[in-house]
């Protein structure tokens, strides 16, 4: 299996960790393929721990328009024929929505902090579409769960 996750930043936060610990546990224990995509500039350590567990990084920028960056996840999704794409954080599900429908992939998005912060981040077309259309959620809180489930 090969997972893409697109991820606002490579920085040092505990996302970013957590980042990482997932690429660990799925290569480790289920053999999974990992790839990120980022979409701001990385940090070092970071970009350099992903490095040393073999993950291929596609840093898409922030320097061009919304279409160009979609573009660019979406050959990278189907060069790598990647079987899901997670959005790490739940705004980049839509960019997920598109990269998986297009590389033929599931799509799938997480909920940080306590969740509905996140649902209120898209607007209400996108909201609903991505609730609709993404089956797949996680969350480090059972608390944003819990929260977002009634949506």
């Amino acid at each position: 299996m090969k997972i893409l996750f697109l991820v606002s930043t490579l920085g040092l936060g505990g996302a970013e960790k957590q980042l990482v610990a997932w690429t660990q546990i799925l290569q480790e224990r289920f053999q999974a393929q990992v790839l990120v995509a980022s979409f701001a500039t990385t940090v070092k350590e970071r970009l350099g721990a992903l490095e040393e567990l073999g993950v291929p990084v596609l840093i898409v920028g922030r320097d061009i328009d919304n279409f160009r960056r979609v573009e660019r996840v979406v050959l990278f999704a189907r060069r790598h024929r990647v079987s899901v794409v997670h959005a790490f954080s739940f705004r980049l599900s839509p960019i997920a929505i598109l990269a998986a429908t297009a590389s033929g992939a599931v799509p799938a998005a997480s909920f940080q902090g306590d969740g509905e912060a996140d649902l209120r981040l898209l607007t209400t077309l996108h909201r609903l579409l991505t609730l609709h259309i993404v089956k797949h959620y996680t969350s480090n809180s059972r608390d944003a769960i819990a929260r977002v489930r009634p949506h």
